[in-house]
């Protein structure tokens, strides 16, 4: 486990990328958007806190793959795959007979999962730089498209939805995983941390685009407009447990929270330690010794073609 790094240090080098102005490789909606962050050194982060992060995200995994019922011989295509998740699980679930594509405009996050299926032995997933706007596949190629938080930073929805109906064969499937509000543990316990120390009076998380399909129906809202049928939509409380303690956590958060980077990064060099102390002292109510134990809230909405 990797120590637990003061996190002065992954403020000010978070800083440094911010002024340094990276732009952001991943699915976002434009130079406006808050999640414009794809930096080598997120990726970087991404990699250090493998296993930790594929722990703490388990549950919202186990959540989409469950919920898209994914069957032995399908073809599947994932969208935003990242580092790899939930590609590889259902890689397993699809087996031999069936396939899985990922895709992702991060070519650095593909090669992390990438690595990730060579060391379980997945010869039935690949991983494609494709853009979800304008898929490069044939019409009615997949039985099911998935995604696990990525369809809400999407720049065109409409766009998006309608390339992955295109794709799928008739009465294929999709099912789409996304946050649900801010007000849950993991995010008032270290950005409402934060906020309370830093005064941000026209900063509302609720309107980020990692919440923007938050409110009841608004995600099955979508679905139908891009001509989809048989909608339906359902709120789950998961588990959300990070192997370790309250300040790696709180490291971790900092360095791939790409929505919230830039929140972070104007914290005034004076008020690190002290948004520092508050973070961990709020996570340490959650600490059993070993783990962090939160709760996720997410949303899944589902259709057919």
């Amino acid at each position: 486990m990797a120590p637990a790094d003061n996190n002065l240090g992954v403020q000010s080098e978070n800083k440094q990328h911010a002024k340094g102005g990276n732009p952001d490789v991943g699915p976002t909606r434009g130079a406006a958007a808050e999640a414009n962050w794809g930096s080598a050194f997120r990726v970087a982060a991404s990699d250090k806190w493998r296993s930790q992060s594929a722990t703490m995200r388990r549950g919202v995994t186990d959540a989409i793959c469950q919920f898209a019922a994914p069957r032995p011989g399908m073809r599947v295509l994932d969208l935003a795959s990242g580092t790899g998740e939930p590609a590889i699980s259902l890689a397993s679930a699809v087996g031999p007979t069936g396939r899985v594509v990922g895709i992702d405009v991060s070519d650095d996050l593909l090669e992390i999962a990438r690595g990730r299926a060579r060391q379980r032995r997945f010869d039935n997933v690949e991983f494609r730089r494709a853009d979800a706007h304008c898929l490069p596949f044939p019409t009615e190629q997949f039985d099911l498209v998935t995604s696990r938080c990525g369809v809400m930073f999407f720049a065109d929805i409409q766009k998006a939805f309608l390339e992955a109906r295109r794709v799928l064969k008739p009465q294929g499937r999709v099912a789409f995983l996304v946050w649900g509000p801010f007000q849950q543990p993991y995010f008032e316990n270290t950005i409402g941390v934060l906020l309370n120390h830093v005064a941000e009076p026209q900063y509302d998380p609720s309107q980020l685009d990692v919440f923007r399909f938050a409110r009841p129906g608004s995600l099955s809202a979508a679905l139908d407009s891009a001509g989809f049928r048989n909608v339906h939509e359902e709120t789950r409380t998961v588990p959300w447990i990070w192997p370790g303690t309250p300040e790696e956590l709180w490291q971790y958060f900092g360095q791939v929270s790409a929505p919230f980077h830039s929140l972070i990064a104007s914290v005034p060099e004076s008020k690190i330690r002290t948004v520092d102390d508050a973070v961990h002292s709020a996570l340490a109510q959650f600490h059993d010794g070993e783990r962090v134990k939160l709760t996720a809230t997410v949303v899944l909405a589902g259709a057919e073609k």
